[in-house]
């Protein structure tokens, strides 16, 4: 025996099959309830230099349904909040601010967003250029 689907029920999953490619579907989606894998509105910078003790800030956008979980990376190493570093995710914004920066902060900064229905990243390089050595240069008269 079978039980009976409802119109609408049926209606929805031949739309989602059907259709789950083209432009239409993309935007009437989160109307149905289907997941939208996230995608980068705007990317992070290319790369940046700044200066030892300096601070930096990266964002992008990010668009997706439902929730969208957003972890930010540096190298292989997840980042998290710290003096140094402060993030946040509002509005579809993601951002991360790097503070009081050393050469060793130098490196390659993933932004990786997730949900259910997939996962993106976009990365940016970022160089913190030391201070010059003979600045340091005492000279000592004898």
């Amino acid at each position: 025996m079978f039980t009976q689907v409802p119109k609408v029920y049926i209606f929805c999953y031949i739309f989602h099959c059907l259709f789950k490619e083209s432009v239409q579907f993309k935007a009437l989606s989160p109307l149905f309830g289907f997941p939208e894998p996230p995608r980068f509105i705007k990317k992070l910078d290319s790369s940046r230099l700044v200066k030892q003790h300096d601070s930096t800030k990266y964002e992008c956008k990010i668009g997706g349904s439902p929730e969208i979980k957003v972890t930010w990376y540096k190298g292989e190493t997840e980042i998290h909040p710290s003096e140094k570093y402060r993030m946040s995710f509002v509005d579809s914004v993601a951002v991360i601010e790097m503070h009081n920066l050393s050469v060793e902060d130098s490196g390659d900064y993933t932004c990786e967003a997730q949900n259910p229905a997939g996962s993106v990243s976009t990365s940016t390089s970022l160089k913190v250029k030391g201070q010059n050595p003979s600045s340091f240069l005492v000279f000592l008269s004898v």
